[in-house]
């Protein structure tokens, strides 16, 4: 745990951000970076959209992309066909980033991946709470994968979870898949104002015990699951 909050840490210096990456290309990258000693044999990357993670692994690892847009190696909708192509313990890792929020049967696709894998799991997953926390203490505010827009959006979240929530559904169900939970950490979002660190004290001394800090001030959850012997 030390080690990756380390790698973390030293990734957002690095890049001079708030977040260690802020598009799709940067999250492959982080991925490659964070878990590389993972990312061998044979990977399925899902929600590949254009397939940059197989830019940052060796290209001797065999790499497969699904997704329903973009440029993957299968289209596949996931609340369709799940992952059906596949078969049982097909790929040595597979790779699910910021993907199981956008459909409606994550406990369904949650469970393929751990059907598909022969040895991890990599998850991601927002903390929906951390944009909205201002916006409902002020009533105003939105963002497009929430509310009730005029037109019907293409894209938007099917759930609305914090981080606590996301943990224990992916323990839990890791654990009734014969996976464990080997190691987890928070990517944490700082805005070098005045006001957001005012606000960031209030919340961590007077909402710490209600709520959990992680709930109100972490961008996402990041695990590494491993099949159970």
């Amino acid at each position: 745990m030390i080690n990756i909050k380390k790698k973390v840490k030293m990734f957002m210096i690095n890049n001079n951000k708030f977040l260690p990456f802020k598009d799709r290309e940067g999250r492959a990258k982080f991925t490659a970076r964070i878990f590389r000693n993972q990312l061998k044999n044979s990977i399925l990357d899902v929600g590949c959209s254009n397939k940059s993670l197989k830019r940052y692994i060796p290209q001797n690892v065999e790499y497969v992309g699904v997704d329903i847009s973009g440029k993957p190696d299968y289209k596949v909708d996931l609340e369709q066909e799940k992952l059906e192509i596949f078969d049982n313990l097909n790929f040595y890792t597979v790779v699910c980033t910021d993907v199981l929020e956008h459909i409606e049967n994550i406990h369904d696709i949650f469970d393929e991946l751990c059907r598909i894998s022969q040895k991890y799991v990599i998850i991601s997953l927002p903390n929906n709470w951390l944009n909205y926390k201002f916006s409902f203490i002020s009533g105003k505010g939105k963002d497009k994968f929430y509310g009730l827009p005029v037109e019907k959006p293409e894209d938007r979240h099917k759930w609305f979870f914090n981080y606590d929530q996301a943990y224990n559904f992916i323990k839990i169900r890791a654990k009734l898949n014969n996976f464990k939970l080997v190691k987890h950490f928070s990517i944490p979002f700082y805005q070098n104002t005045i006001k957001m660190q005012l606000f960031s004290i209030f919340f961590r001394f007077y909402y710490n015990k209600n709520l959990g800090y992680q709930n109100l001030y972490s961008h996402s959850l990041w695990v590494l699951l491993e099949k159970v012997k």
